[in-house]
């Protein structure tokens, strides 16, 4: 078994060789050495050569005509020396191929003939994982080779507000960009999204009122003389502080001095004689009217929302709820109801009060229409006036208020409570109030009226309250709150 697979070796070896064809060196003349050139793997546009050796047969000198196949090339013509040898240097140029060739060397009329193989290898592109590393092909590894580049060679940071790169183990650090626009009146920086940005610089506004901001681009910030006539000051019709030059002073009123602050039904006026003079509004003409068919009950008789109005009313016909609206008219009786209209005049609804008590309409809102009774609250369907929810309770009228969610809180028998869409709900104790108010942001405030004593009332996520108290000899009966630490007054 060994000595077949010898054999096969050999014949596998002879097989995969490229021999030349081979002439007898005493009819050549000259001998040659190898008979077959193999030069591998080259990359494109490299060369690369390999010798063959000649050898005389003589002792006299022999001349050689050689050609090649491209794409390998050598010289057209050698001598040997009598005695002596020469090598021939064959080059292969390889392009990106696998090329074959043969060698012809020709002499007396007689020839033979080398085998040449190569490879052209086309190096693939090497891309470096960073900005100071270097990739090149390695054609023994058949791969991209990375290698470091110099430290403070140039580089690119890969980013815009950086500048003047250079490697340093093989990291690539930058100096911040320079932005500056050499103009005081802007305030210069660097954006990842658009590089140098300039924004004008905000000057402080000057106490003076007869000066103005100003900036210069070399100085910077710095004042103006306001506009002549900027008011300065206490105006009305008989005298008005102005400015002139940059200096506050007081002139009498010219006629024709805009005056008055103008309103929706009345607009801005004029200086007259030292008398601010109105122009006539004119008669406003409504957009729609309707008779009302009964009479406002409470102290709030109107609300309206987005798309409709509501009120209650008196006097009107026992059947009102079931057929008020659908011929447009109400028939004579007497009952009080929950009225509504579009806001183009036309009636939606009148859905009568069954408790025979006095009504008033507090808030439209996502629960409803929110009515106050003696004795309690309901809320309303905003589209058929039917009751959705009721609360019934004895409290103070001045101990309820709506909070901006639209849950109602209320003082019952020195507690606090919330009428919410889950019921009503315990919130606490507030000893000897008699007056709730709230501000714009829900925060309550309670009032002793006969203990001049005020709290804050703040409702905690966990169902407890916050309660400071501020204690003073007020003794007004009412409270107002200007908002959420603005104070309030008694």
């Amino acid at each position: 078994m060994k000595r077949l697979t010898v054999v096969a070796l050999v014949l596998s070896m002879s097989a995969a060789c490229r021999c030349g064809t081979v002439v007898n060196p005493i009819e050549l003349g000259f001998m040659v050495d190898p008979h077959s050139l193999e030069f591998g793997r080259v990359l494109e546009g490299g060369r690369k050569s390999l010798p063959v050796t000649l050898s005389p047969t003589s002792v006299g000198a022999i001349t050689v005509q050689a050609t090649a196949d491209a794409p390998f090339a050598l010289d057209a013509s050698v001598e040997i020396p009598g005695g002596g040898t020469v090598e021939l240097p064959v080059t292969f140029v390889a392009s990106n191929v696998e090329a074959t060739g043969t060698l012809t060397l020709s002499a007396g009329g007689k020839s033979t003939t080398v085998a040449l193989h190569g490879v052209g290898v086309r190096p693939p592109p090497c891309t470096p994982s960073g900005p100071c590393v270097r990739s090149v092909y390695d054609l023994g590894l058949d791969a991209c080779v990375e290698s470091p580049l110099p430290d403070d060679s140039p580089c690119d940071p890969g980013n815009i507000c950086l500048e003047q790169g250079r490697c340093k183990a093989t990291q690539c650090l930058g100096v911040a960009r320079t932005c500056d626009d050499a103009n005081a009146c802007t305030v210069d920086g660097c954006s990842m999204m658009g590089g140098c940005v300039h924004v004008d610089r905000r000057c402080p506004a000057p106490t003076d009122p007869c000066k103005v901001a100003a900036c210069d681009p070399v100085s910077g910030c710095g004042q103006a003389d306001a506009p002549d006539d900027t008011l300065c000051g206490p105006a009305d019709c008989a005298t008005a502080s102005i400015c002139r030059s940059g200096h506050c002073m007081s002139i009498a009123t010219p006629d024709g001095t805009p005056c008055g602050n103008g309103l929706a039904c009345e607009p801005e006026g004029a200086c007259r004689n030292h008398v601010c003079e109105r122009p006539d509004a004119g008669d406003w003409q409504p957009t729609w009217s309707a008779r009302l068919p009964g009479t406002f009950e409470g102290s709030a008789p109107l609300l309206a929302s987005d798309v409709a109005v509501y009120l209650p009313l008196c006097g009107l016909p026992v059947d009102a709820g079931a057929d008020a609206g659908a011929d447009g008219g109400f028939d004579a009786g007497t009952t009080c109801a929950l009225v509504s209209y579009t806001t183009t005049g036309f009636e939606r609804f009148a859905a009568p009060f069954d408790d025979g008590l006095a009504h008033e309409v507090w808030h439209v809102g996502g629960r409803g229409v929110l009515v106050r009774f003696d004795g309690g609250f309901e809320y309303r369907s905003q589209v058929t006036g039917e009751v959705l929810e009721r609360l019934a309770f004895e409290a103070p009228r001045e101990g309820v208020v709506l909070s901006p969610d639209g849950s109602v809180d209320l003082l019952v028998a020195g507690g606090l409570r919330s009428w919410t869409q889950g019921g009503l709900i315990s919130r606490g104790t507030i000893n000897q109030a008699d007056v709730l108010v709230s501000d714009s942001t829900g925060v309550l405030y309670a009032y002793d009226v006969d203990g001049g004593r005020v709290a804050q009332v703040t409702l905690l996520d966990d169902g407890g309250l916050s309660v400071v108290s501020a204690a003073g000899a007020f003794g007004a009966r009412t409270l107002t709150v200007a908002g959420h630490d603005d104070g309030f007054q008694a």
